[in-house]
């Protein structure tokens, strides 16, 4: 999808499934971008879940989400942006190909509390980044966490990646 200044205001997912989000996954031939978020609402069990899309194994950019409200979430994976950011292994013809997501160029706003019951591996951006990429992405806003989560301002849990970053941390 590619929309210049296209805004998505005030739009919600209740559900109990995997891979929730605008998208339930982008494919490895997937394009995602110039798109704005504004009030997005998630309530329900997942196993991933990214205001954009729960898997990503395609390309995202240029996504601004301000005001994400994840009250009461319960997944697996939760990222502003995507759950998870993943990569694909597969054979063609006996010509080995790997598959590498991106995240790039991404901004979110989010906020939310203890007392809103979120659970699960948490990333401002990304909630897992597994031998994908997030370059020049980042995430503000307040975040009170109850016992047992895990969260990252940009990747919740990076597996199978290196960071290759000059950027400065405020808090």
């Amino acid at each position: 999808i590619s929309r210049t200044n296209f805004m998505v205001n005030n739009e919600g997912v209740v559900a109990d499934f995997n891979n929730c989000g605008l998208f339930r996954s982008v494919t490895t031939t997937g394009r995602v971008y110039n798109l704005k978020f504004d009030n997005f609402k998630a309530v329900g069990d997942y196993g991933t879940l990214g205001t954009v899309a729960g898997i990503n194994l395609g390309y995202i950019e240029r996504i601004e989400v301000r005001n994400v409200n994840f009250d009461g979430v319960r997944a697996d994976y939760i990222g502003g942006i995507v759950g998870v950011n993943g990569s694909v292994d597969e054979t063609k013809d006996g010509v080995y190909y790997r598959y590498n997501a991106r995240v790039d160029r991404c901004a979110v706003v989010l906020s939310f509390g203890a007392e809103n019951g979120v659970s699960g591996t948490i990333g401002g951006v990304v909630g897992m980044n597994q031998a994908g990429t997030v370059i020049y992405s980042y995430s503000v806003g307040d975040v009170t966490l109850q016992d047992g989560v895990i969260f990252g301002g940009v990747v919740g849990y990076n597996a199978f990646a290196t960071f290759d970053t000059t950027s400065e941390v405020y808090g």
